[in-house]
């Protein structure tokens, strides 16, 4: 399965790159860097101490090509903390730990304010992620639909294969809104909720998070609540690795902010 999630990535890119070189290509990007109070992914919290996040992106395009667009991103941990007190898993200080490379590939569609792309995370951590693994890569393939309207609905599905043998499968819808303030101030206000299943343990979790966030130039800031809920009540590793306590079913919640800045070209 491993193979198959490097093969997707190979695919994609060599698809796009067909229909790309004998055209005009027109390239824009944005680099960004955020500073988090907490490190959270898709409701788990990952890191209570600060982290530096620097990223990249880069988009091509042309007449007959929607957008293939390149991305690095990275966690560079600002504290050393205990994270998991069952795990006596620590998070090493001014450490990178992760760094994350994301291809995906805008499809033409026929509907107005549609979007619609395919796309491809390597997600690789250069420590230990816990005891029964080491540091090393998770594969995910993705499909991302959404529709510009006045809550901006999205609907995010993907296939994970872990660097522990693990499947898993994701799938998170949200709502958001922006509300311009001035000519250079933005108000986003929005929420999501994501289901993620781990095949091989038919365990489940549902998280959920509400946030605001405001952007004036080059500076935004952003205030986020969220909570994680054990769907099945699996009392399995994975979930202690989750859990703040011995609740199996609230796992946590969490009151997070960042501030950053970002470029575009």
């Amino acid at each position: 399965m491993k193979a198959l999630c490097k093969l997707s990535m190979v695919a994609l890119m060599g698809a796009v790159a067909s229909r790309t070189f004998a055209q005009d290509i027109e390239v824009t990007g944005s680099a960004y860097a955020d500073y988090v109070t907490t490190r959270v992914f898709r409701g788990q919290i990952l890191n209570r101490a600060p982290s530096i996040q620097p990223g990249a992106d880069v988009t091509f395009g042309c007449d007959t090509l929607s957008g293939l667009t390149l991305g690095i991103w990275a966690d560079l941990a600002m504290g050393g903390v205990q994270m998991r007190k069952y795990q006596g898993y620590f998070v090493d200080r001014y450490k990178i730990g992760e760094v994350d490379f994301t291809a995906s590939y805008k499809l033409p569609v026929d509907v107005d304010n549609l979007t619609w792309s395919v796309g491809h995370t390597i997600y690789y951590y250069t420590r230990d992620w816990d005891n029964d693994r080491e540091a090393g890569e998770d594969y995910e393939i993705n499909t991302v639909l959404s529709y510009e309207t006045c809550l901006d609905p999205t609907l995010r599905l993907c296939y994970v294969y872990t660097g522990n043998n693990k499947e898993m499968f994701y799938v998170e819808g949200g709502l958001s809104h922006t509300v311009p303030v001035t000519d250079d101030v933005d108000v986003t206000f929005g929420g999501i909720t994501g289901v993620n299943r781990i095949l091989d343990e038919s365990s489940w979790w549902l998280n959920g998070e509400v946030y605001a966030e405001a952007s004036w130039k080059f500076v935004k800031a952003r205030l986020a609540y969220t909570s994680i809920f054990n769907w099945s009540g699996n009392d399995s590793h994975y979930y202690r690795y989750l859990s703040d306590n011995r609740n199996r079913r609230w796992l946590h919640n969490q009151l997070y902010g960042s501030v950053g800045v970002f470029h575009t070209f």
